[in-house]
């Protein structure tokens, strides 16, 4: 059998099997994940209804330097921990119980500019542009690699902490005049 073929677990439809070791499925040597941006220990909120599937990416990304502050099994739960916890981003799949990721984006928008990542097996042009236009950051399709994973996180994070990200700008605030 091929490494691909071996294990069946539900963790393949992101494209790496449980507790993998970051192999590139194309590079017969390990490729570790590009490294957590330097400075505080950027918190990671991850919301995924399978749950060997939310425990490998939790893994992955404390492994890659980041403070995983809460692992939601639904949208509602999502939402709640997402306010309680303020995390720097959170990471997401589009087809979750209770709430689904679309409406748990419109609500997080109601109040926080976090970056959010959207993991989805939908791969439809409609689907991606559906979840951007309300207002995801990224679109991820599964199957996904760990590396291109990270590397998505790293770029959302560096351009949000460059336009002045934190969990202070995280609520908006109406001002009036007059």
């Amino acid at each position: 059998q091929t490494r691909s073929t071996q294990n069946a677990l539900p963790a393949r439809a992101c494209g790496f099997e449980s507790r993998s070791r970051h192999m590139s499925e194309t590079s017969p040597v390990p490729v570790a994940p590009a490294a957590a941006p330097s400075g505080p220990t950027k918190r990671v909120l991850v919301a995924e209804d399978e749950a060997i599937i939310r425990l490998d990416l939790a893994e992955m990304l404390s492994e890659a330097g980041y403070e995983v502050v809460g692992q939601a099994s639904d949208g509602e739960q999502a939402v709640a921990l997402a306010t309680s916890l303020k995390p720097d981003i959170v990471i997401m799949d589009v087809k979750m119980p209770v709430m689904d990721g679309i409406t748990m984006t419109m609500r997080l928008r109601e109040k926080y500019e976090f970056p959010v990542i959207m993991l989805s097996a939908k791969s439809e042009e409609v689907d991606k542009v559906m979840g951007l236009n309300i207002g995801a950051d990224d679109y991820v399709t599964k199957p996904f690699t760990p590396m291109e994973l990270m590397a998505r996180v790293n770029s959302q994070l560096r351009r949000y902490n460059k336009l002045g990200g934190s969990e202070d700008s995280n609520k908006k605030e109406v001002l009036s005049c007059g």
